[in-house]
């Protein structure tokens, strides 16, 4: 993730390293504001809409790639533990972008890595993967459903 996030961010960010590491401001305060004002301060001229959600994909794949080493998952001895299944969950998260904004499909051998991690419950990881963390994946289909539900409970919805 890493050389892929430097070649293609360096195209968008001045320094995507920095950029990186002070996405935080972005993430604990997520409105138009302060996005737009990260962006200002972090690219190397002003961006487009088709850039600037680039750049944002980049840096989510770089937060995705951070927590899937959240250390809780690794003191397990187990591979189809809620606590891994979660830290996979923002592997597969960082593949996804990985896939989105450099083209680079990096599933197939990540899960044939997994396939050589033993479970005591599966398999294989691979398959503990393609059980609880695959079927998990949110997409449009599930976003929409969670806002259909959660509108019913809204007193004014938009």
């Amino acid at each position: 993730m890493a050389p892929l996030y430097e070649r293609h961010a360096a195209h968008l960010l001045k320094d995507p390293w920095a950029a990186r590491n002070e996405y935080i401001e972005v993430i604990l305060h997520r409105d138009e504001a302060h996005v737009e004002a990260f962006l200002k301060r972090h690219a190397r001229r002003p961006l487009d809409q088709k850039e600037s959600v680039t750049a944002l994909r980049l840096l989510e794949m770089q937060r995705n790639a951070m927590l899937m080493f959240t250390s809780c998952g690794w003191f397990f001895d187990q591979i189809s533990g809620l606590e891994t299944d979660q830290i996979l969950q923002y592997a597969n998260r960082a593949l996804h972008f990985a896939e989105q904004v450099a083209g680079v499909h990096l599933h197939n051998p990540f899960l044939q890595r997994l396939e050589t991690v033993p479970s005591n419950v599966y398999e294989n990881g691979a398959v503990s993967y393609r059980q609880n963390v695959i079927n998990s994946r949110a997409d449009l289909v599930r976003v929409g459903m969670h806002f259909a539900v959660s509108s019913v409970f809204e007193k004014q919805p938009e």
